[in-house]
């Protein structure tokens, strides 16, 4: 965590616009499905395709969009790309939303 302010960070627009893009990237259930997917180890997309029953472009397409918001990372093993969420971050962001959504009131 930072050693700023509470108001100070309020302040900062940059800082704001990337934590809503930020959170914006987990608003879509596919999306949600493929981090689910990675959570446990790297996989390429006709893997995560069967897990998640999207296509194989759709995953890609999302990939990319995570790849772009840096929430996954892609590495070249031979012939095929495997993607990981790509660091701890992604992974505490998860099982913490998922940890509240199951909180019984």
């Amino acid at each position: 965590m930072s050693n700023y302010s509470n108001e100070q960070l309020l302040k900062d627009e940059m800082l704001v616009c990337n934590l809503a893009d930020f959170f914006d990237i987990f608003g879509d259930t596919s999306r949600i499905k493929i981090l689910l997917a990675l959570q446990d180890k790297p996989l390429p997309v006709s893997t995560i395709a069967e897990l998640t029953g999207l296509s194989p472009s759709a995953v890609s397409h999302h990939l990319s969009l995570l790849r772009g918001r840096r929430v996954v990372k892609v590495e070249r093993k031979g012939k095929y790309r495997v993607y990981e969420l790509d660091d701890d971050h992604v992974s505490s962001v998860l099982k913490m939303a998922i940890s509240h959504i199951q909180e019984v009131k």
